[in-house]
């Protein structure tokens, strides 16, 4: 039986998966995001459900300064891969999406600490669905 935990690590550079095999043997993974950069907060936020990892970055600038953004991972015979980058379809400067995560089945939800949806620096949190080998943001 494989049994995934999780070890976020200080500095927000990378994720660490451990992988429990059998009771004795424990296999680490160390995730790293294909367009890592310096201060991103990559590691913020980790869940796991199933064969399914995300992880938040909270300060990337993908779309804009301090937007944030949460990275999809799966576990196949190979290991843990990247499947995709999430960002929100309304992503502006300091959301800070991906301050917080979390993983269900099919579902994502995803924090934005200081999105102005409704007030400035209100916050909101972002549904995203796995349709197939896609994610799709859910509407509002």
């Amino acid at each position: 039986m494989k049994q995934h935990l999780l070890r976020k690590i200080l500095y927000f550079q990378y994720v660490i998966i451990l992988t429990l095999l059998i009771p004795q043997f424990i296999h680490a993974t160390k995730l790293v995001p294909s367009d890592n950069q310096s201060d991103d907060y990559f590691g913020i936020s980790a869940s796991i459900s199933g064969n399914y990892a995300i992880v938040g970055a909270e300060k990337d600038d993908e779309v804009d300064t301090n937007s944030g953004s949460a990275y999809i991972y799966q576990f196949h015979s190979s290991g843990w891969q990247q499947v995709t980058k999430l960002v929100p379809s309304d992503s502006a400067n300091g959301d800070y999406f991906g301050c917080a995560v979390g993983m269900s089945g099919d579902y994502a939800i995803i924090g934005a600490r200081y999105d102005d949806y409704t007030y400035s620096n209100s916050g909101s949190a972002y549904i995203f669905k796995r349709y197939g080998n896609q994610w799709f943001q859910e509407p509002e």
